[in-house]
């Protein structure tokens, strides 16, 4: 997008501006593709549709350990982008993923974070989720539901921004709107999806239900479409213990396929099962 053609009109057309902007905010446009090393993994995948609100999301499963796993993909990706996760946990877990509306093998040209979140908690009552691990958009969106009680699992966050308006900020500052489009283009935003989605963000201590859990944040510090301090700003706003993994040179996306984070995930897991397992035993009479 030329930012001189959208600096000139968010002057002189303010009110227009905002809403083409807040209409592009919500179209995901080009579909990633599968890569080539990602294709055998979504092979094996059992596939199947569910319906969400008026979506019908594209829902692919491997594995039937007692593991129960969920992966969510972040704004612009799918669901294939997690090959490397799948390949890893699918021995000892069962594992759901899905693409978001307007995403990947689902229908749909625009998509919001409710979606994800309406997916999200529509799988987790099916499958009643162990572990979420969830990257970028997905992220926030898992976070959210965490915070909101609407699932239970442990969330590992991935290169994942802070709020809606970190988002806003980024895609403002990406394609040159002034400060008063921006404001105009919340306000758009948040007429359409209403005040608490366009406003999301992870809250404050005093917000969260009793027992929030303990999440896994890993971010890399050369990250340039979220930068590094989203994680920080996540660990400190998270109303429980947050532990924070930072990596270097593998960037937004392909830290989802490095081995170091994915040992990370595997010990984040293992670590979660046990507190659940202490949890709920019950002790000797």
């Amino acid at each position: 997008m030329d930012t001189r053609w959208v600096d000139a009109a968010s002057r002189r057309m303010p009110r227009v501006t905002a809403r083409i902007a807040a209409a592009a905010m919500l179209a995901p446009g080009r579909r990633m593709r599968v890569r080539p090393g990602q294709r055998e993994t979504m092979t094996r995948a059992a596939r199947e549709t569910l319906i969400v609100g008026r979506h019908r999301v594209a829902v692919y499963r491997w594995g039937t350990g007692e593991r129960r796993m969920l992966l969510v993909h972040g704004w612009q990706g799918r669901a294939a982008q997690f090959a490397e996760v799948v390949s890893r946990f699918e021995e000892s877990a069962t594992i759901v993923a899905f693409d978001a509306p307007a995403h990947g093998g689902s229908r749909g040209i625009t998509a919001d974070i409710g979606m994800w979140i309406q997916t999200i908690r529509a799988l987790d009552a099916q499958f009643d989720f162990d572990v979420v691990v969830a990257h970028s958009f997905g992220g926030l969106a898992a976070l959210r539901a965490r915070l909101a009680g609407l699932v239970r699992a442990q969330v590992v966050a991935i290169s994942a921004p802070p709020s809606t308006g970190a988002v806003m900020h980024a895609y403002a500052t990406q394609v040159g709107l002034t400060d008063a489009v921006a404001s105009r283009v919340n306000e758009a935003l948040a007429r359409r999806l209403g005040p608490v989605m366009a406003s999301i963000a992870m809250g404050s201590r005093a917000d969260a239900p009793a027992g929030a859990s303990q999440i896994l944040v890993i971010h890399d510090r050369a990250d340039r479409a979220v930068p590094v301090v989203a994680a920080r700003t996540i660990e400190s706003t998270w109303p429980d213990a947050a532990t924070l993994m930072l990596t270097d040179g593998l960037g937004h996306n392909r830290i989802l396929a490095a081995p170091p984070v994915l040992d990370a995930i595997a010990s984040f897991a293992a670590d979660a099962s046990h507190a659940d397992a202490s949890a709920q035993a019950v002790p000797a009479a």
